[in-house]
């Protein structure tokens, strides 16, 4: 009969990166790290990991040059809507079969662990995500002494009764969204190699010879602004000259 696992007591809620480099660690401590690994690296996102209730998920693949990625992921609901946060990557330079073959069984041992760390210590999961999202509207109305009171205090039903009453009474943030536009022309140059052939062009576009104009348009991406972080506008700061749009976002 297989023994019940014992539950202990986290000291604090794990985000998703201490999550992610903990399974590192215990697939380590039992000799499951693979080799061949060029790296693993956790991510960046606050998300909290919120319970047994979540999906434990990963992407295996080939990279963009020789290489193959795993990215892991969880899947869990928040506010009655489905959400998905990253975890961390592994990633490897080998691209052999033999190579993909070893990600994979990393993919297994991972959810296995991932999922047997998270049974024996459930009583110390917030039960709540607290979602980038939800980090803006704490950040935007003050509350971040409060935020890390709650955690420092394991008072996360403070946290998640609170969050509750932010998006229920949400105010609109700003951000800075940028457009833009690439155009392309390619132009049929003679030359003795690459070098000489773009100093070329380079030389002709100085000479107002070769100018873009509406005809070469080739693609378009709409990302948040780089002059601010994450495109987020601080409070306060002017940005009348800029574009507006209206809050139906016409």
């Amino acid at each position: 009969m297989k023994e019940k696992a014992e539950k202990i007591r986290l000291e604090k809620p794990m985000d998703a990166a201490e999550f992610f480099e903990k399974v590192c660690g215990i697939l380590e401590e039992k000799g499951r790290m693979p080799g061949i690994l060029d790296y693993h690296l956790p991510t960046s996102s606050p998300d909290l990991i919120p319970g047994p209730e979540l999906i434990l998920r990963g992407n295996l693949d080939y990279g963009a040059s020789e290489e193959i990625y795993l990215d892991m992921e969880m899947e869990y609901l928040t506010g009655g809507k489905k959400r998905e946060s990253d975890l961390g990557t592994f990633k490897t330079l080998q691209d052999d079969p033999e190579a993909m073959r070893t990600m994979g069984c990393l993919l297994a041992d991972f959810i296995v662990e991932g999922y047997a760390f998270i049974r024996s210590h459930s009583d110390g999961f917030t039960g709540k995500a607290v979602t980038d999202a939800d980090m803006e509207t704490i950040r935007a109305r003050g509350l971040e002494e409060n935020f890390e009171s709650w955690k420092e205090n394991d008072m996360w039903e403070n946290c998640g009764n609170d969050m509750v009453g932010l998006q229920e009474g949400k105010t609109m943030l700003r951000y800075g969204i940028s457009v833009r536009e690439i155009l392309k022309r390619t132009v049929i140059v003679e030359a003795e190699n690459v070098e000489e052939a773009v100093q070329k062009v380079e030389a002709a576009v100085e000479r107002d010879e070769i100018i873009l104009d509406v005809d070469d348009y080739d693609d378009r991406e709409i990302v948040p602004s780089e002059y601010w972080k994450g495109g987020r506008i601080p409070d306060g700061e002017d940005v009348s000259y800029y574009w507006h749009l209206d809050h139906d976002g016409r």
